[in-house]
């Protein structure tokens, strides 16, 4: 403690020099709780938006495929599959739903059928390695630097099947279904709006919690 040598009315008053050391750091206590928490809360939403925006590209992708099995069944059952009918499936699917690519691998990761507007044959073989197995939950994930959503499932009740003996004393020939036992859908969709978007509100999220800071 010492004694305030300025001239003047009270002059003579102690000085806390212990307490001018405190005040700066009070003044940080008191900027980075309120900052801390704006933080935490702009953290918060940004993980609820991305998480919003994966389920509902995961829900439009599995009904996709959902369709699709449901058509690939009734193909079975009316014995449809003439050349050409999956492809033409798999392209006016795609071309309806503004899907990328839509396709059906065999179990080697072969390609049995595709539709969409990327070229299947230039896909990375990581995304055919590892097929997804019958009774597996669907995956689905972002390949980020391309922008885009990736969803595997495997087929349900569509895999190829012998032809029945009914049909062969009848002797009917129906034509062969094309689709391995085993097989399972690709399906890769456009993220680059709803992440352009997600990245936007980022940054208007970032900047409210500045200015309320």
């Amino acid at each position: 403690m010492t004694l305030n040598n300025d001239q003047g009315p009270g002059s003579w008053l102690p000085v806390e020099q212990s307490s001018l050391k405190k005040r700066p750091l009070l003044l940080f206590v008191v900027l980075a709780i309120p900052l801390a928490i704006v933080g935490f809360l702009t953290y918060r939403s940004i993980r609820i938006e991305q998480v919003l925006v994966e389920e509902n590209l995961f829900r439009q992708s599995d009904a996709l495929a959902r369709s699709l099995e449901a058509s690939s069944r009734a193909g079975m059952m009316h014995a449809f599959w003439e050349e050409g009918v999956l492809e033409n499936l798999l392209l006016e699917t795609a071309r309806e739903a503004g899907a990328l690519l839509l396709m059906i691998a065999a179990p080697d990761g072969s390609i049995v059928s595709a539709g969409g507007t990327l070229d299947p044959g230039k896909l990375d073989r990581k995304l055919t390695q590892d097929p997804p197995r019958t009774g597996s939950p669907p995956q689905g994930y972002f390949l980020i630097d391309e922008q885009i959503y990736v969803y595997r499932k495997a087929l349900r009740g569509v895999g190829a099947r012998p032809r029945g003996r009914m049909g062969g004393m009848m002797g009917r020939k129906s034509p062969i279904n094309p689709i391995p036992k085993d097989s399972w859908i690709l399906i890769m969709l456009d993220a680059s709006g709803p992440l352009s978007l997600g990245n936007q509100n980022k940054r208007v999220t970032i900047l409210l919690a500045i200015l309320l800071a």
